[in-house]
């Protein structure tokens, strides 16, 4: 604690908790580790559902239940869309889902995560496989299948 007032920093009281150097540390949507990191399961289960809402608005049949995003850009998309029983997968519509895919995979990508990325990609894609396909073997990015070019 001297370093910190050494530093004139101030620790919020209650909160500072020294804990072994093998215990991990939630921070920015990891778990930090001495030496390494994991995603946070928050930041999975986010990437889960979102992925189940594309799913629901490709196949609203197929995948009747989902949560609707509460915030962000695919809150204001959803207002001003006039909602029809399916959408078609229009070029900018897949464009738009590849930026949201490819956000979360940049954020595992800092982490220890190919087995989780590519779980993620053929457990909970399902019928968004046919539209997205991985940029390399590392499961790094998503890209939108060129057959889909001209949509």
């Amino acid at each position: 604690m001297a370093y910190v007032a050494d530093l004139r920093l101030k620790l919020h009281p209650g909160t500072e908790q020294l804990g072994q150097d093998v215990q991990a540390v939630e921070y920015l949507g990891y778990r930090v580790y001495p030496h390494h990191r994991h995603v946070c399961s928050r930041t999975v289960g986010t990437l889960k559902a979102r992925l189940d809402f594309f799913k629901h608005l490709l196949a609203p049949a197929d995948f009747p239940k989902c949560q609707r995003p509460a915030r962000g850009s695919w809150l204001s998309w959803l207002r001003d869309q006039s909602l029809t029983p399916s959408l078609s997968p229009t070029w900018p519509l897949l464009k738009k889902m590849e930026a949201t895919i490819n956000s979360y995979y940049g954020i595992m990508g800092h982490a220890e995560s190919l087995r989780l990325r590519k779980a993620l990609y053929e457990k909970n894609f399902g019928p968004l496989r046919s539209f997205f396909a991985p940029s390399d073997a590392a499961y790094g990015s998503v890209h939108v299948k060129k057959r889909f070019l001209h949509y």
